[in-house]
């Protein structure tokens, strides 16, 4: 039953699709919203969910 598919199963014909990514407004974006938290676990929370 576990034999059905394999989530790390790739196809080589597939190809990675490439992101551009502006990191540096980015990390001015998640600077901005820190400087607004008072909150250490508000800021905690804003981190890792921008680091997902």
């Amino acid at each position: 039953m576990s034999d059905d598919f394999d989530l790390l199963e790739t196809s080589s014909s597939e190809k990675a699709e490439k992101v551009d990514v502006n990191w540096g407004k980015a990390i001015d974006t998640m600077k901005s919203k820190l400087a607004q938290e008072d909150d250490p676990e508000s800021r905690r929370e804003n981190i890792k969910c921008h680091l997902r």
